[in-house]
């Protein structure tokens, strides 16, 4: 095992629909709805699935098609 590599926890796109519309979306919300084990580890969101509300993503790492259907469904990213 290497010991340098960072783990990285995936969340799909069609799990953020276990969220309220309009929600910011933050590692620490991420947490509380259970969707990670942890708020302090680095979190990358991948494009499985369809979502129709959008959301306000902030500090999380986007697949691009995550990133398009975030932004076709209204959503906005902050970097």
């Amino acid at each position: 095992k290497n010991i340098w590599r960072d783990e990285v926890q995936v969340v799909n796109l069609k799990d953020l629909a276990k969220l309220p519309p309009g929600m910011d979306v933050e590692p620490e919300t991420l947490k509380q709805a259970g969707l990670v084990a942890s708020a302090r580890k680095p979190i990358k969101l991948l494009g499985s699935g369809d979502i129709t509300r959008p959301y306000k993503l902030h500090a999380i790492a986007l697949s691009e098609s995550a990133r398009e259907k975030i932004i076709s469904a209204g959503g906005e990213i902050v970097e």
